[in-house]
């Protein structure tokens, strides 16, 4: 990219992509700014992924959307990418020569289905790479219906570990057009940590230890149920043990009756999603990286592995399920 064309990065953020998307688009803002690229946030229909964006001091512009099939959907993303202003960047939509390059940064498999739709019809935006951002192994569905898009568009995936490349690859994507990524971690963000602030925040006491930390944000696929169960054990041993479940996943309501249900309350802690995974390592003793099996009750899941990124970083000891993508990061 030329110093005399900046290019804009339209990030697309929905429900389907984890809060630790707001981090990572906060951390590519900060290295990409001083190279003159912008960027510009869209949180596409309402959800938690909106206060995720807020709570990284992000700026974003909402986009509400209707309907569940992609066409109608997308309509709304379509109608927001017409109106960006001519003296937005460059010449609007990067149709005259010397106005900035575009790119479509998809942070779900999702909001990259959104993007295909809203720049088929639209010229300039047929020629704008789109990059899909595979936190961890998607659904097959969608992951084939961009497959089929790709053939229409400069349509790329960055997977976060071999195993999601492998996935997309056999889901008919070409292979040269996806790339794994590792989990992106920024060590400035572990130094000035307030470790006594937060053990406060959170209710811990000097007497509680150890502290346990799952991973994830209480999504069923994460199975905190599972982190939880070990708790429980250790705490015949360990009486002022407390587990941390962090997260507003779309399973925390069922969770929160679990364990309420089980009588787990006394040694589980779940803060939201007010404290970011460097915060909670700083407290935390041991992080669980649970997850459960596939559909067929073969071969695991792709987990989100980010949490295990910041464990090493932060020299946290890591327990972790034999799933695929986290054995790229653990060894036994």
């Amino acid at each position: 990219m030329s110093h005399h064309a900046p290019t804009l990065v339209i990030h697309l953020v929905d429900r389907d992509s984890p809060p630790i998307a707001a981090a990572a688009i906060g951390l590519l803002r900060s290295r990409l700014d001083p190279l003159r690229w912008r960027h510009r946030v869209v949180a596409l229909a309402a959800g938690p992924h909106a206060d995720w964006l807020t709570r990284e001091r992000i700026p974003f512009e909402a986009v509400p959307l209707r309907g569940r099939s992609e066409p109608l959907r997308s309509l709304a993303l379509g109608r927001w990418l017409g109106r960006l202003a001519p003296g937005t960047y460059g010449s609007g939509l990067g149709q005259e020569k010397g106005s900035d390059a575009i790119l479509v940064h998809a942070h779900s498999p999702r909001a990259a289905s959104c993007a295909a739709v809203a720049a088929v019809p639209r010229r300039a935006l047929r020629a704008a790479p789109v990059l899909a951002e595979l936190y961890r192994q998607p659904e097959d569905r969608p992951i084939r219906w961009l497959a089929k898009a790709s053939a229409r568009l400069d349509l790329r995936l960055a997977a976060r570990s071999a195993a999601v490349a492998s996935f997309a690859t056999a889901a008919g994507f070409d292979p040269s057009r996806v790339a794994i990524v590792p989990p992106a971690v920024d060590p400035a963000r572990l130094i000035g940590v307030d470790r006594q602030a937060i053990r406060h925040d959170l209710g811990l006491t000097a007497a509680n230890s150890p502290v346990l930390l799952a991973s994830g944000w209480c999504h069923r696929r994460d199975d905190q149920k599972l982190a939880l169960w070990a708790a429980a054990i250790l705490s015949m041993l360990h009486p002022d043990l407390r587990i941390i479940v962090p997260g507003d996943g779309p399973d925390l309501g069922t969770l929160s009756r679990w364990i309420s249900q089980a009588g787990f309350g006394h040694i589980a802690i779940l803060p939201g999603r007010r404290l970011a995974w460097p915060q909670l390592l700083s407290v935390a003793d041991v992080l669980i990286h649970a997850g459960s099996k596939g559909l067929d009750g073969c071969g695991g899941f792709e987990s989100e592995t980010t949490p295990i990124a910041w464990a090493a970083l932060a020299g946290v000891p890591v327990v972790a399920a034999e799933l695929a993508g986290v054995t790229e990061l653990v060894r036994d």
